[in-house]
């Protein structure tokens, strides 16, 4: 089962490594990861590396389907 703190790292290694990925090389470290934070922030910026790699777009929610417009006029 997943922790909140484990899920939290994820999201913050990704997030790191797709907009500072300097700054997560240096604070990101495989032998740091004695909380469920830690392990998060490796395996998201894992997460995200391995998406670059494949040629993945990152994942982002659907946009809503529009609805279509109905004409509540007269037809002609």
């Amino acid at each position: 089962m997943l922790t909140k703190q484990y899920q939290k790292g994820f999201n913050h290694g990704y997030i790191l490594a797709k907009y500072e990925p300097k700054l997560a090389k240096q604070v990101i470290k495989p032998e740091n990861n004695h909380s469920d934070y830690l392990k998060g922030l490796i395996s998201g910026k894992a997460e995200f590396k391995m998406e670059k790699l494949l040629g993945k777009k990152p994942t982002q929610a659907k946009p809503a389907q529009q609805t279509p417009k109905i004409n509540k006029g007269r037809s002609k």
